[in-house]
């Protein structure tokens, strides 16, 4: 097929990605359980006009997002992973706003927190994958400024939050399949040959006496050919079991090395679009951190430039939605009510499609970015336009001009080793 056929039938085949919708029957249940979370505390934000701490009560409620569609158990540890990595965020993120650090400050403690959030989420096989709620937490608390309340108030309605979606996912029935562990212990007091033999007088036991004295040498000659074949079958699975040691050793450490690069582009993506912002000049140069570790989440290179497209298609529509919600200037409690109502969608669509989840997404964050400091709506939505270009830009980059280190992929590392695993 000639090159620009080819080009124009993987295009076409992108936009088609971007535009569908894919089917899922209980996407709603998850959406609503991620949404409750955020529901309860955020009512009594409001209810109480403290508004400006619902940015922490939100990143608490990210945690739920955290083991979709796999059995509770799985569900449960990744979310305790995930509350651990978005709290530490939160706690570095206070300790940057309340020493008034450096934009450039920020771009250093970023890229470092990204190449070690990155180490952990590999590592716990985090879904969704990534660090990019850790890094946009420690991005949105710096920018707060410190009167807005003290950070042990915020951190403790963080930690309320994220515990109560941990509790939630606890409840959610599994979604993932049943156990296949099967019982391979023989059945208990199973009968031998000698317990059920009768005893009916002399002359039989007289005749098996002779009987076992007749075929001893056949017996024992059976008994030596069975050791002998036991132990030929010891040695083969101890061999077995010795190359299979060999293979799990060896797929340690190309899962390692796959981990450590993997951890080094986030590192790179992260500091080019810190550096980026700050030399020209934006006022959120967070964002475009976060907007960088976007496309390295996907598996492949196709996947990483979708998911760039679809990172800044969903932000310029959500960006249209939150001129709507910002700049007729409502109160504060609306404000406060469209994050509690903007949750539930962005969850119900994050899977089917990330464009459209982006949709009700990025104007979730907008409105509680101005609800933690106030500043020019339109400035606000610039600055977000500008900053997500800035950063997605740079981690489509990123990840399709680096590649891994050596050819001894963890793809093909484990399909090679597959029929081993049998």
């Amino acid at each position: 097929m000639p090159l620009h056929r080819t080009a124009a039938h993987s295009w076409r085949g992108l936009v088609r990605e971007l535009l569908s919708i894919t089917p899922r029957g209980d996407d709603h249940h998850y959406a609503l359980r991620v949404a409750l979370g955020l529901a309860v505390p955020g009512a009594m934000l409001v209810l109480s006009r403290r508004t400006d701490m619902l940015v922490f009560a939100a990143f608490g409620s990210f945690v739920g997002m955290y083991g979709r569609g796999y059995s509770r158990g799985t569900r449960v540890r990744q979310q305790l992973v995930a509350a651990t990595m978005l709290g530490t965020g939160v706690v570095i993120g206070s300790a940057l706003a309340r020493t008034h650090a450096r934009p450039i400050t920020l771009v250093i403690v970023e890229t470092a927190f990204a190449a070690l959030a990155s180490l952990v989420a590999d590592r716990a096989r985090l879904r969704p994958a990534g660090p990019f709620f850790g890094l946009f937490a420690l991005g949105a608390v710096a920018a707060i400024p410190p009167n807005s309340g003290t950070p042990l108030a915020g951190l403790s309605l963080y930690t309320a939050t994220a515990a109560l979606c941990v509790l939630l996912g606890a409840l959610h029935a599994d979604s993932g399949g049943r156990s296949t562990q099967t019982s391979t212990a023989p059945p208990a007091g199973r009968a031998t040959g000698a317990s059920l033999a009768p005893s009916v007088g002399t002359a039989h036991e007289e005749q098996r006496a002779a009987t076992a004295c007749a075929t001893r040498p056949a017996v024992a000659t059976h008994t030596a050919r069975q050791t002998a074949t036991a132990g030929g079958a010891w040695r083969a699975t101890t061999a077995r079991t010795a190359q299979q040691s060999a293979i799990a050793s060896t797929g340690q450490r190309v899962l390692a090395r796959e981990e450590l690069w993997h951890a080094g582009r986030y590192a790179l993506a992260v500091a080019l679009a810190g550096a980026g912002g700050v030399a020209l000049g934006v006022a959120h140069a967070n964002w475009a951190m976060a907007a960088a570790a976007v496309p390295l989440a996907a598996g492949d290179s196709r996947g990483r430039v979708l998911r760039g497209v679809e990172r800044v298609a969903g932000t310029f529509i959500g960006l249209g939605a939150s001129a709507l919600l910002l700049l007729p200037h409502p109160p504060p409690w609306l404000l406060g009510v469209s994050v509690l109502l903007l949750l539930f969608p962005t969850e119900l669509f994050m899977a089917r499609n990330y464009a459209l989840a982006l949709g009700f997404f990025t104007p979730l964050i907008m409105v509680m970015t101005e609800l933690a400091a106030p500043a020019d709506p339109v400035r606000l939505l610039l600055d977000r336009g500008a900053d997500t270009v800035l950063g997605v830009t740079v981690g489509v980059a990123v990840a399709v001009l680096t590649r891994p280190r050596t050819p001894d992929t963890v793809a093909q590392f484990r399909f090679r080793t597959a029929r081993f695993a049998r």
